[in-house]
């Protein structure tokens, strides 16, 4: 190495420490405020810093530490959930009390302790710490809303480093129970050395397997079933490979201009040198083969969406992306070369390092604070008042009216799709039923798949009904709510109630910031009614067609009427 080369890279490994110290600070500033915010501010002002789907962890593991029970809410027990996440928080809760605000402040510190965890590896295995917080903040539904995925990153470097059989069992076993699709990558690795037509040491699966069986034999005592119910949940109805579209979402990701700018680096990286012998191209190649497993999986199997925190593994490509451009950035800059040429621009090339170390951390943290400011899912003010109405927020309201209206304790409650934070708060001195499935019971499931849920809920006599939809089926005086609505390819397992309209007790309908006006309502289970033939029919002809429940229900590509688009309404209720 030349002295010039060394000073070079004494400049670089400065700015890289800078950078990551930067990286850093701003991780913590956004932690810190969530943090006050959860524990000085009314709920309204921070349940949207949670995916709704989060709230159910914390409910349950409020009933796991309290009454030792898995169940979301009274009556049911249910396995819904990724064993790994609950139990951590379980292990925090029983240590730090299950407080309404502990468990979200719990939940946070937990993620944080992941993100961290990421950091010091990337550091330690590939020296740049920085890229873990980008990443985290370009896709912070991965990583910074309460879902099992913020301990993939880690568990992932833990695994791919392993040269060990024992520890590669352990760190592939425990990726599985942190997130089941992902033994994906443990068969993706395996795939891949045979692939490449190197010899494979197989011995992991000895810890693996055991951990796997184990698993399934526990959920089939304890629950009915080898497998969780919100996976069950998502197959009902499904005909074999209808809805392969939704597989396309997993390349979504790379639609952005950052991804597509590392795309293009990866590229030209690839015509430089043999690709094989590029940096990270081994991790790069296995997990474009589990994200290719999962695609298949879930494409052939999952009647339901691609929802964004299933892209864990088109996120850690992001992120080896980013560890690939900036390796090529250091050896540009150390160098002089760009792609082997020599460069004599040498303040150039020091401004070029200048600029691009902290510019992607810097620029990543300003549109994460910049969204939270603008998006009403991601931030609310001190005041306790969210900056617009989200589904979460009305959550919270109702679950206030229900207290101040003296709904007696034990009324039995039902709400599909997005009532995780209303379950949570509701707690534990009321009955719920979680009507798609995703934290219910094995029996729920079955009824489903029988295609006889009308009549398993008739016998569990439901009081309200709470409903939050785009759009209604609507026969004059009646009002037609379809349950559960997120299937695409759901021919059987949905159903249809009926309710007149003077059983609406509040109408919560409000504006999202920028999209549809949503209908919300809760309905008292005694003004249920049975339905007009033109509701049925439209429900039976819905059911048949992909996506036609789905769509009717949350038409998203329909235009925003100008002069239509209702205004935040009030709470407006009448006593039931």
């Amino acid at each position: 190495m030349q002295p010039g080369d060394s000073r070079n890279e004494k400049t670089w490994n400065l700015l890289i420490e800078l950078t990551d110290l930067f990286a850093l600070y701003s991780l913590l500033i956004i932690f810190v405020y969530d943090i006050r915010l959860i524990s000085s501010a009314k709920e309204t002002a921070w349940v949207d810093l949670f995916f709704d789907d989060a709230y159910y962890y914390m409910g349950i593991t409020r009933n796991i530490v309290e009454r030792h029970l898995s169940s979301f809410l009274p009556p049911f027990e249910t396995n819904g959930y990724q064993p790994l996440w609950l139990i951590l928080l379980s292990l925090s809760a029983s240590i730090f009390g299950t407080g309404l605000h502990s468990i979200p402040i719990q939940m946070h510190l937990v993620a944080l302790f992941f993100i961290l965890s990421f950091f010091a590896l990337s550091k330690k295995e590939n020296g740049f710490g920085f890229p873990t917080i980008l990443c985290g903040l370009f896709m912070p539904i991965i990583m910074m809303t309460g879902l099992e995925t913020v301990m993939l990153p880690t568990l992932f470097l833990l695994f791919i480093k392993c040269d060990y059989w024992k520890k590669r069992g352990i760190c592939g076993s425990l990726l599985f129970l942190a997130r089941l699709d992902a033994l994906s990558v443990v068969i993706a690795r395996d795939l891949f050395i045979w692939i490449r037509g190197q010899k494979n040491d197989f011995k992991h699966y000895l810890y693996i397997l055991p951990v796997v069986f184990i698993y399934f034999v526990f959920n089939y005592i304890y629950f009915g079933t080898p497998v969780p119910v919100s996976g069950l949940a998502k197959f009902i109805g499904n005909h074999i490979g209808e809805n392969t579209v939704s597989v396309v979402n997993w390349l979504m990701v790379f639609k952005y201009p950052l991804s597509a700018f590392l795309l293009m680096v990866y590229v030209l990286l690839a015509l430089q040198k043999k690709i094989a012998g590029a940096p990270f191209f081994n991790e790069i190649s296995i997990l474009l083969i589990a994200t290719l497993i999962c695609m298949i999986y879930y494409a052939l199997f999952s009647g339901w969406p691609i929802w964004p925190w299933y892209l864990w593994g088109p996120f850690l490509i992001v992120y080896y992306l980013v560890l690939q451009a900036f390796t090529l950035f250091r050896e540009m800059f150390i160098a002089h070369t760009f792609f082997g040429r020599k460069i004599y621009c040498k303040n150039f090339i020091l401004l070029l390092g200048l600029l691009l170390a902290p510019a992607a951390p810097l620029g990543a943290t300003f549109v994460f604070v910049h969204n939270k400011i603008s998006h009403p899912y991601q931030f609310a003010h001190f005041n306790g008042q969210a900056t617009s109405p989200t589904w979460e927020t009305k959550n919270v309201e109702l679950v206030e009216w229900i207290k101040t209206q003296h709904i007696p304790e034990n009324s039995f409650f039902a709400m599909g799709d997005r009532s995780g934070a209303f379950g949570y708060f509701l707690g534990n001195k009321y009955r719920f039923l979680q009507t798609e499935g995703l934290v219910g019971s094995y029996e729920y499931i079955r009824a489903l798949k029988n295609d006889d849920a009308e009549n398993y809920i008739k016998n569990l006599k439901i009081d309200y009904w709470v409903a939050d939809r785009e759009e209604f089926l609507e026969d004059g005086d009646q009002i037609g709510v379809i349950e559960p609505v997120q299937g695409a390819s759901a021919h059987i397992g949905p159903y249809l109630i009926c309710f007149s309209r003077r059983g609406i007790l509040l109408n919560q309908s409000y504006s999202l910031k920028g999209a549809e006006p949503q209908k919300r309502y809760l309905f008292s289970g005694k003004y249920q009614v049975q339905c007009t033939n033109k509701l049925k029919n439209e429900f039976r002809t819905l059911r048949q067609k992909y996506n036609g429940i789905r769509s009717q229900a949350f038409p998203l590509h329909r235009p925003i009427p100008s002069r239509k688009r209702c205004p935040n309404q009030r709470i407006q209720h009448k006593k039931g």
